[in-house]
């Protein structure tokens, strides 16, 4: 008969004309898996990834907001503390959770799809904004008769 059977994969049986019927088997309950004790400091070394991260962010917002020139970027460093304390909590959530999966011998919760797609994304938007900022600024330096915080006659190239 080609190919094994075993739980979880598709079992075939061969009719005398070659056709084949292919049925599913269940899987079988989750069981107690074997954790390598390797996972434990894997473990511990993306929570030290995500407290990097994190410190590097909020590092950048303190700087943004205490040593900025301009208002519009010491808001925006503002607006990055709050990210990096929660990005913090969210590695730190992280860690328990996946320490208690591992000390269980579950692999419940040892995936992690969210958290990096987010960060992601929000470091697109920060730099996006801050990009958009900085443009901004520099079309106020090259045009000084125009300032779009005082006149609101000042054209940007937007349609404001």
């Amino acid at each position: 008969m080609p190919g094994g059977t075993s739980a979880g994969m598709a079992a075939q049986s061969a009719s005398q004309w070659g056709n084949y019927h292919v049925e599913t088997l269940p899987l079988p309950p989750p069981e107690y898996v074997r954790v390598d004790p390797k996972a434990f400091f894997s473990n511990e070394r993306t929570f030290i990834q995500w407290m990097h991260i994190s410190v590097t962010m909020g590092s950048i917002a303190l700087t943004l907001a205490t040593l900025a020139d301009s208002a519009d970027v010491r808001t925006a460093g503002a607006l990055l503390i709050a990210p990096s304390i929660c990005f913090l909590l969210y590695g730190l959530l992280n860690f328990y959770r996946r320490r208690g999966a591992l000390e269980r011998g579950s692999s419940d919760a040892l995936e992690d799809r969210m958290g990096p797609a987010v960060l992601t994304l929000f470091m697109i938007a920060v730099v996006s904004t801050n990009l958009a900022l900085k443009l901004r600024r520099a079309w106020v330096v090259e045009n000084p008769e125009c300032d779009p915080d005082v006149d609101d006659e000042c054209d940007l190239g937007d349609d404001r």
